[in-house]
């Protein structure tokens, strides 16, 4: 711990001394606030917060408890094996039926939005730029505390998250010294609708361009050799009863995903919310693999179906 004439306290490493140096100088409210949102309206403590707050390490914690909670639930199709009949199994259609690939794709978009606009932004002359699709796009400035350039206005300045919830021009609620707390969350709400938009689109997109629809899954149903119970082995019945599920479950799961994304940008979470998603999924995916080869070695007849080879 380091200090200077200016401020009794330049610099605090961990929560803990940060919380006992704070209870004694600013009192236990000050320093509880400041803890819990990495943020103090005393600009002077706010160089001296810890690198994680108390809210996004609780934030982090419920994205991920949520994110495996809601990628077990399921809608389970009875089938059977038409060849042996005694056969029986689940065609499991989850909720989050294309997974977190809507807001990766999303993610990719915003990316090259913010990385054409910061390029026209350099090429026009920066902070001196008087370019209208400059200006639509994006323009930036310096930021002294991460000495990175920051957008301040045009489309790019609502597709970047914030990424706390109470703090200062990159929170939900900006409660720095002459900001605007009602022009913040504006700019939330708008960013959390473009995601879940585009999330929810990309999330119909993919399940033609990933054969995920009910054409490809019936055609998968006849070519394994499976069949529901008390259906004709038709390609276009399989196909129009998984019809009744699949389209809308693809909705339901980008709506949701990009729901929880915005949430965890909102409250901080650590790595971002596309960020928690991707890992959970990486992780669920591996655990899957595993107990699809487990049952592929019980059941070999299974094996095409379940798309190991």
């Amino acid at each position: 711990m380091e200090g200077s004439e200016a401020s009794p306290v330049t610099s605090v490493r961990g929560i803990v001394l940060a919380f006992i140096t704070w209870v004694g100088s600013k009192g236990p409210f000050a320093a509880i606030g400041a803890l819990f949102f990495r943020y103090s309206p005393d600009e002077s403590l706010n160089i001296n917060l810890p690198s994680l707050s108390i809210l996004s390490v609780i934030a982090t914690i419920v994205v991920f408890i949520i994110v495996i909670y809601f990628e077990s639930m399921r809608i389970e199709i009875p089938i059977s094996y038409a060849q042996y009949k005694g056969i029986r199994s689940t065609y499991p259609i989850k909720l989050l039926y294309v997974s977190n690939i809507p807001v990766i794709l999303t993610s990719a978009v915003f990316a090259d939005v913010y990385f054409i606009a910061q390029m026209i932004w350099n090429a026009t002359g920066r902070e001196n730029t008087n370019n209208l699709l400059a200006q639509f796009l994006g323009t930036f400035k310096l930021d002294t505390v991460s000495n990175q350039y920051i957008p301040t206005g045009g489309l790019v300045f609502f597709l970047t998250p914030p990424r706390s919830l109470v703090g200062g021009e990159t929170a939900v609620f900006d409660l720095s010294v002459g900001g605007d707390p009602f022009a913040s969350i504006i700019r939330a709400l708008i960013y959390a609708s473009i995601l879940i938009i585009l999330s929810v689109i990309f999330s119909v997109m993919w399940l033609e361009t990933a054969g995920m629809g009910p054409r490809d899954v019936a055609s998968q149903f006849l070519q394994s050799g499976m069949q529901m119970p008390g259906w004709r082995r038709s390609k276009k019945i399989v196909e129009r009863r998984l019809e009744m599920y699949i389209p809308t479950i693809a909705v339901i799961g980008g709506l949701f995903i990009g729901s929880l994304a915005a949430f965890a940008d909102f409250l901080g979470a650590i790595g971002s919310g596309m960020g928690i998603l991707l890992s959970v999924s990486i992780m669920r995916q591996y655990f899957e693999l595993i107990s699809k080869e487990r049952v592929a070695e019980m059941n070999p007849a299974l094996r095409g179906f379940l798309g190991i080879s």
